[in-house]
């Protein structure tokens, strides 16, 4: 059985529930609920290059390898909105264009550190239930856009996008604390341009996508309608694309394999629901 498999039966995938935390304070009567809030997100990114060995060289030329590039503790901020009804919701959350510089890949000729850009951006769209007071239920869209390098030097783009399907919840602690979670899974596709295919001559990859988050609330005490909240938690998020073909060395030779994309860190959310 694969990780896709085995993820598809019994994960749900959440992209954006910024009236989770409110969820179990659903009125006798329907009425229409707005919620505007923005997600702080300290990511530590680690992501992925393809490069020729400089250790493995043989008769048919150099084994094409994995190399992991990262960057610590960068900011990124998620405007997010959604719309309730009864037990309807909708909602789209949104990853600003956030510029990262990534360290760990290395120059296949000289050896020499090589400074990598890469400018990323990420949409959601979501439409989900109540199924009970306190737990919702989602299917969505996601994209995910990551380039490469300065746009003088031909940049290099990859994008994802697919659906993801979604469960979150949350739960009460003391006075105004509340617990809230998510997890899920989502079936995404990459597409590159060709002079970006791998050793195969693919340009097109199945993804797995999945997300988790945890963490703690405060709901500010008001005296009008509207409410304020805020969360504190720990968020990741992990692109695993599947069967990408590197070169093995042997003539018209290579092996599929998968590579991960992975984002994490704690998030900090404020939220006003009206």
């Amino acid at each position: 059985m694969t990780a896709r498999v085995a993820l598809g039966q019994f994960l749900v995938v959440v992209a954006c529930y910024p009236w989770l935390i409110d969820c179990a304070r659903a009125d006798d009567q329907p009425s229409a609920q707005f919620t505007l809030g923005a997600k702080v997100w300290d990511t530590q990114w680690t992501s992925w290059d393809t490069v020729p060995s400089r250790s493995v060289v043989t008769n048919g030329g150099p084994v094409t390898v994995v190399e992991p590039v990262s960057t610590n503790n960068h900011f990124a901020v998620i405007p997010q909105a959604s719309v309730r009804y009864g037990n309807f919701l909708g909602s789209v959350s949104y990853f600003a264009n956030t510029t990262y510089n990534l360290t760990g890949a290395v120059d296949p000729e000289s050896g020499a550190p090589l400074p990598v850009s890469a400018l990323r951006r990420e949409l959601d769209g979501n439409f989900g239930y109540y199924v009970l007071p306190s737990v919702a239920v989602t299917v969505g869209y996601k994209q995910i856009e990551q380039t490469f390098g300065p746009s003088s030097t031909a940049p290099q783009l990859f994008k994802w996008t697919g659906p993801t399907i979604g469960l979150s919840g949350s739960a009460p602690l003391r006075a105004h604390f509340g617990l809230y979670g998510a997890v899920g899974v989502g079936f995404l596709k990459l597409k590159v341009d060709e002079q970006l295919h791998d050793a195969a001559g693919n340009t097109s990859f199945n993804a797995l996508y999945t997300l988790g988050e945890l963490g703690v609330s405060y709901s500010v005490p008001t005296p009008t309608k509207f409410s304020f909240t805020v969360t504190l938690g720990y968020r990741a998020q992990i692109v695993t694309t599947e069967k990408y073909a590197l070169n093995n060395g042997f003539s018209n030779g290579y092996n599929s394999v998968d590579v991960h994309d992975t984002t994490q860190g704690p998030a900090l959310t404020f939220v006003g629901r009206y």
